[in-house]
C-alpha cells in the first residue's frame, strides 16, 4: 500500500512538472558554458595593455571619451583592481561598454549574446514571467526533491545483482522495456547532482527555503520584503543594467565619487560598483574583496558631491558565505569547468527522465483505456 502510493505520488508529480522542467532543462544547458563563451566573445575587449609609466586618466574624461553622447545616461561604472582589466560602464537598458582607462577610448560593447543569455536565464528562471511563472518553477524544484526520495524508494532493488540490472542503460531494448529501463538507469545516475541542483533551485526560489539555510547555520535571516507578485518567493535582485535611466541633467562627478570610495573602502579590494544618483538619493558604491559574494559586499554610500555619508560592511556570518555558494554550485562554476561539464550532463539526463515518465505514463494510460474502465488502473 506504501510503495502503491509512492508510485502514484510519483507519478503525477512528474507529469504536473514534466513541461517546466523539461523548459528549465533546456535553458539550463544552453547556460551551461555561459562565463566561457562570453569570455572568448568579449576577451578583447575586456582586456587593455597598460602603458610603462603613467597613471589612469581621470573617471570623468573615460565616461566621455568612450561613450560620447551617452555619457550622461551612464548609471554604473564599474572599476577593477586589475589594471589590465577594462572598465565596464553601464548605460541603463541599453547594456554596457568597456572603456580603457589608460586611453579613455572605447574598447566595445556588450553584444547580442548578453541578450540572448538573458532571455535565456529569464526562462530559466521565471518561464518567462516573474508572478506566475516564478510560481511554477519554484513548485517544480520543490516537486523534484519529492520526486528525488519517491524515486529513490520505488527504484531500490532487493539484492546487489538486481542493482547490477539497473544502473547501466542497456542497449537493443525497445518500447516499454526501454523507457522503464533507462528512466531507471538515468535516475540513479543523475540523482545526486539532481538533488542538488532542486535544493539549490528551492533556496534561490523561495524565502522560506533561504531562510531556513541561515537558521541551520544559527544566522539571522536578512531583512527584506518581497513585492506582492512573488507570493512567498525570494524577490529578484534587480540588475543595475536594467536600472531606470537617470534625470540626464544630474550632473555626474566619477572620479570625486571614486576618490571618496577609494579612501574609505577595505584594502585589497579587487572591485568597485559605482552607482550614479537615483531621484534624490546620493551615489553609492558596492565594494568588493576577491573571491567575496554579492551579500558579503560592502557598501559606501555618498552624498551627490561626493561627501562620505556611511560604511556599510558585509554580512560575513556562515549564514551568508552559505548562500553565496547557492547559485555557483547550481550553476556547476564552484567547481570549475569541471562541474559544469556535470551539471550540463545532469540536465541531459533530467530530460532523458521527463521524456521516459512521461511514455511510460502514456502508455499505462493507453493500456488502461483499453481495458475495462471499472477495473483499477494497474501499479508496478
Amino acid at each position: 500500500m506504501i510503495r502503491r502510493t509512492l508510485f502514484w505520488c510519483h507519478l503525477l508529480l512528474g507529469l504536473s512538472v514534466a513541461l517546466p522542467l523539461a523548459a528549465m532543462s533546456i535553458s539550463g544547458l544552453l547556460m551551461a558554458f555561459q562565463p566561457q563563451i562570453l569570455a572568448i566573445a568579449e576577451g578583447q575587449a575586456r582586456e587593455v595593455s597598460p602603458p610603462s609609466s603613467g597613471r589612469p586618466m581621470p573617471l570623468d574624461e573615460v565616461v566621455v571619451g568612450a561613450a560620447g553622447p551617452r555619457a550622461p545616461k551612464v548609471s554604473a561604472v564599474v572599476i577593477p583592481a586589475d589594471s589590465t582589466a577594462a572598465l565596464e560602464l553601464r548605460v541603463g537598458r541599453e547594456g554596457a561598454l568597456w572603456a580603457d582607462p589608460w586611453t579613455g577610448t572605447s574598447t566595445g560593447r556588450t553584444g547580442s549574446l548578453h541578450a540572448v543569455f538573458k532571455q535565456i536565464e529569464t526562462l530559466h528562471r521565471w518561464l518567462g514571467d516573474r508572478g506566475v511563472g516564478g510560481i511554477v518553477t519554484g513548485l517544480s524544484v520543490l516537486f523534484c526533491l519529492v520526486l528525488s526520495m519517491t524515486g529513490l524508494v520505488l527504484w531500490w532493488p532487493r539484492s546487489l545483482k538486481a542493482m547490477a540490472r539497473v544502473v547501466l542503460p542497456k542497449r537493443g531494448l525497445s518500447g516499454r522495456a526501454r523507457d522503464w529501463q533507462w528512466h531507471n538507469a538515468v535516475g540513479v545516475l543523475v540523482l545526486p547532482l539532481f538533488v542538488v541542483l532542486s535544493a539549490t533551485g528551492t533556496i534561490m526560489s523561495w524565502k522560506w527555503a533561504e531562510a531556513a539555510l541561515y537558521v541551520a547555520v544559527g544566522s539571522e535571516p536578512p531583512r527584506r520584503s518581497a513585492p506582492p507578485k512573488t507570493i512567498g518567493m525570494v524577490a529578484p535582485a534587480p540588475s543595475t543594467t536594467e536600472a531606470s535611466a537617470n534625470d540626464v541633467s544630474a550632473p555626474r562627478t566619477w572620479q570625486v565619487w571614486f576618490d571618496t570610495v577609494a579612501a574609505h573602502a577595505p584594502a585589497g579590494w579587487d572591485k568597485i560598483v559605482l552607482q550614479a544618483p537615483e531621484g534624490s538619493k546620493g551615489a553609492s558604491a558596492t565594494v568588493f574583496l576577491p573571491g567575496q559574494g554579492k551579500r558579503q559586499a560592502s557598501s559606501i554610500l555618498l552624498s551627490t558631491d561626493g561627501t562620505f555619508h556611511e560604511f556599510k560592511p558585509g554580512r560575513s556570518d556562515a549564514g551568508t558565505r552559505l548562500r553565496d555558494l547557492v547559485r555557483p554550485l547550481h550553476t556547476g562554476e564552484l567547481f570549475g569547468l569541471v562541474g559544469q561539464i556535470l551539471v550540463a550532463l545532469t540536465t541531459l539526463g533530467v530530460l532523458v527522465l521527463v521524456w521516459t515518465g512521461t511514455a511510460l505514463s502514456w502508455r499505462r494510460f493507453r493500456r488502461w483505456r483499453g481495458r475495462n474502465p471499472d477495473q483499477r488502473i494497474p501499479s508496478p
